[in-house]
């Protein structure tokens, strides 16, 4: 399995420093761990996948640096719109690195409201140009540096597909509870 930490100091090492998306199951762990390990400024959680993704672009557009959104594959939808008419290379060419939890994965056991998503998720990434690297339990780092490299050169959003198990167990240090009360 992939420890966050270290997919987390390789990141920032790459200056992959700014994080936003729509939390998943799948990426529960690595997402305490940004959690635990960012400022508040550098991560923020998003109402949808589409917000992710355009404060990405914003973020891109103003320092010039690879973002990390994160999402389930049933988030894909609602990047669309931003993916194609802002990020594209005939628009902004904008880099990011799309990190997006597998449900669904065909031949892995999983809800079934996932199934039919999990079976098109590749063939949509494909459909809209962005190259897809697969992140799983026995990934090496060389996939994230090939992602980076891929977003750099090619001026566009690239996607870590993340399989279920990938990331190690991380226990969060910090305590999201809101402090605000329901009235």
């Amino acid at each position: 399995m992939l420890n966050s930490k270290r997919i987390f100091d390789y990141l920032i090492e790459k200056e992959v420093e700014f994080f936003t998306g729509v939390p998943d199951s799948l990426l529960k762990d690595f997402c305490s761990y940004i959690t635990d390990n960012t400022d508040k400024k550098n991560h923020i959680i998003a109402a949808n996948e589409g917000n992710a993704l355009s404060l990405g672009i914003g973020y891109h557009l103003s320092s010039n640096k690879i973002p990390l959104i994160y999402m389930q594959n049933s988030g894909l939808g609602n990047i669309i719109n931003p993916l194609l008419s802002l990020a594209d290379n005939d628009v902004y060419s904008t880099q990011a690195l799309l990190m997006i939890g597998w449900r669904g994965e065909p031949g892995v056991k999983d809800e079934p409201q996932h199934i039919k998503q999990g079976a098109v998720t590749k063939n949509m990434l494909e459909a809209m140009g962005i190259e897809t690297f697969i992140l799983h339990k026995d990934s090496s780092l060389d996939i994230l540096k090939n992602a980076c490299i891929s977003a750099k050169k090619n001026k566009r959003p690239v996607a870590l597909l993340v399989k279920k198990s990938t990331f190690s167990e991380y226990k969060p240090i910090k305590n999201n509870a809101s402090e605000l009360s329901m009235s």
